[in-house]
């Protein structure tokens, strides 16, 4: 990695810890991971019961299960060092860590956001996916009109994978998966 590099993911992780951080306590606890499923599928009116809700609610709480790991005092509560940590450790940076802690998420929300069933997420689509509701529509049109690669109108579920792993590991500033969650 570059010089630059670790500054850089380390702006992108502070970002994505906030944005967590549900309840804006300071710390990532497995009620965040719930409650960010829960305003997603209310956001849907998705009930509980229903068999996508549970892939769903499945999914985050397997993230929190794999991120927990860096909580190294043991107190149930990942700090944003801890999550540092977990995040910029070989396994996340250089293994498939990533697409096995966030792949399952995307592809549970993927499969709700694509209401038309196109298999394609659109931009109104996109908009709804959890993290995006709270940028400015400028950020999420350039959000998406960056991991657009292929210029088709949507994102795949492949796309949205490539633009989450290219958040967490990339350290170029123009790939297009860092403006996932908006401008860092």
């Amino acid at each position: 990695m570059s010089a630059v590099a670790p500054d850089f993911l380390v702006r992108k992780l502070d970002k994505r810890f906030d944005m967590l951080d549900a309840d804006g306590s300071g710390y990532l606890e497995a009620a965040d991971f719930q409650s960010i499923a829960r305003r997603f599928l209310a956001y849907f009116s998705v009930p509980d019961d229903n068999e996508r809700a549970q892939a769903v609610l499945s999914a985050y709480e397997e993230l929190w299960t794999a991120l927990s790991g860096a909580d190294a005092d043991g107190d149930g509560r990942i700090v944003r060092q801890e999550f540092r940590d977990r995040l910029l450790s070989a396994d996340f940076q250089e293994g498939d860590a990533v697409e096995a802690t966030f792949g399952r998420v995307v592809a549970a929300c993927n499969v709700i956001t694509d209401v038309d069933g196109d298999g394609l997420i659109s931009y109104p689509e996109f908009r709804h996916l959890p993290g995006l509701a709270e940028l400015t529509e400028d950020e999420c049109r350039s959000a998406f009109g960056r991991m657009d690669r292929d210029g088709d109108g949507g994102l795949s579920v492949e796309e949205i994978k490539r633009g989450v792993a290219e958040f967490y590991t990339s350290s170029d500033p123009d790939a297009p998966g860092n403006w996932m969650f908006g401008k860092v």
